[in-house]
């Protein structure tokens, strides 16, 4: 079925559940492929750096305090 073929009062429906389908589908991406690869990343890079534990604080949010910090002194 292509676009033409469509009416207006048809297209926002298909698009309503396109858009709720990407949501769905990015969620789950985010949640048991992107945070289970990114702790695997952060343990190999600690047992190359001889760390033992992943640091429960966002490496993120800890550089950003970290500058804050430095330009508040």
């Amino acid at each position: 079925m292509t676009k033409e073929q469509l009416s207006y009062g048809a297209r926002l429906p298909w698009l309503l559940l396109f858009l709720g389908l990407t949501a769905l589908v990015s969620s789950l991406v985010s949640r048991y492929i992107s945070e289970s690869v990114n702790v695997a990343i952060r343990r190999l890079h600690l047992a190359k750096y001889g760390r033992k534990e992943i640091p429960s604080v966002p490496v993120i949010a800890s550089v950003s305090s970290s500058n804050e910090a430095s330009r508040i002194h």
